[in-house]
């Protein structure tokens, strides 16, 4: 069994006194995986059943000829090579149905689609639900979930399972008082019949996105009713908006302004005593240079009708990635 150079075995079913061939298989297979043909002169009914119920490799009637026996031996190799394969892919289905981070529910159609049953469930699946995979296994899923119909996964279940076309349930709210939250569903039937749901609790990913339009909301309230001029950059020094005080202030659009660098040649800007005033000088230049808040810087801003507008500046840095200073 140990020997590597072996990698069939010819077994026959009457090795007299004692244990018999499918025995003496059994043993082995449970020490090697090995293609083992059985070598017979029986061809009864209750034969034939039991070498089946052993291995899968066949049967040879002895003295049917070097041909036949050839034959069923490059068969068994074929049979065990896919055999191999077929463990293979069962094995990486295993790993990565246990190891995802997303759910995996197994379902059977009963009662003609009207309901389906659990028939596996994953480890993520139970973390995610809070649940136990042996809780929910064989039991229905309008009994394990009450709220499914009204969620409309039963709906997708049976169009998938009928039609055999994948389907996906965009991100919906479910709450059967013991589980709630958003998922999403993408569900696919298997050549067997059964019915596979891959899902995802994005509860948190959807506060977090709630929370974020709040803060924005917030954020552009405040931006445009703040009583001071507000402009913003990027990481070049190129304007990206500005508020409408700021327009007012310094009688430039948002169009305006958007084509524009805080220190770019256009902006005709004097110190307090008139004299004009170096780029380098602006607050919100230092502020990009120096990566530091500067502050009340003051200066007077030339518009084309020879009018002055005088400010007090206060830069700083923006932490965000893209962004310069405001």
């Amino acid at each position: 069994v140990n020997n590597t150079d072996v990698s069939l075995i010819l077994m026959d079913i009457d090795l007299g006194e004692g244990l018999d061939g499918p025995g003496a298989a059994e043993q082995i297979l449970e020490l090697r995986d090995i293609p083992i043909v059985f070598l017979t002169s029986h061809s009864e009914k209750e034969i034939v059943e039991k070498v089946r119920g052993i291995t899968r490799y066949g049967y040879v009637i002895k003295n049917s000829g070097d041909f036949v026996l050839q034959s069923s031996i490059e068969m068994a190799f074929e049979l065990f090579a896919a055999h191999e394969k077929t463990k293979v892919n069962e094995e990486r289905y295993r790993e990565l149905y246990n190891n995802i981070n997303a759910g995996v529910a197994v379902y059977e159609a009963v009662a003609g689609g009207r309901d389906f049953i659990f028939r596996d469930f994953n480890r993520a699946g139970e973390k995610i639900d809070n649940c136990r995979r042996e809780d929910l296994i064989g039991r229905k899923l309008t009994e394990m979930r009450p709220d499914v119909e009204q969620f409309g996964l039963l709906d997708v279940l049976r169009k998938v399972w009928q039609t055999g076309v994948p389907q996906h349930l965009p991100i919906t709210f479910y709450d059967d008082n013991r589980i709630q939250g958003w998922y999403e569903n993408f569900v696919y039937r298997l050549s067997t019949g059964e019915v596979i749901a891959v899902f995802e609790n994005i509860t948190d990913r959807k506060r977090s996105e709630e929370d974020l339009n709040i803060a924005l909301a917030k954020y552009r309230t405040l931006f445009e009713v703040f009583p001071l001029g507000i402009t913003i950059s990027d990481t070049k020094g190129r304007i990206r908006e500005c508020n409408t005080i700021a327009e007012k202030l310094l009688g430039l659009s948002m169009e305006q302004h958007v084509q524009r660098n805080i220190d770019g040649p256009e902006w005709n800007i004097i110190r307090p005593d008139g004299s004009p005033m170096n780029p380098d000088e602006y607050a919100s230049v230092k502020a990009l240079r120096e990566k530091r808040v500067v502050e009340n810087v003051e200066m007077g801003i030339v518009r084309p009708d020879k009018t002055t507008t005088w400010i007090n500046v206060t830069a700083a840095p923006v932490p965000l990635d893209g962004y310069g200073v405001v």
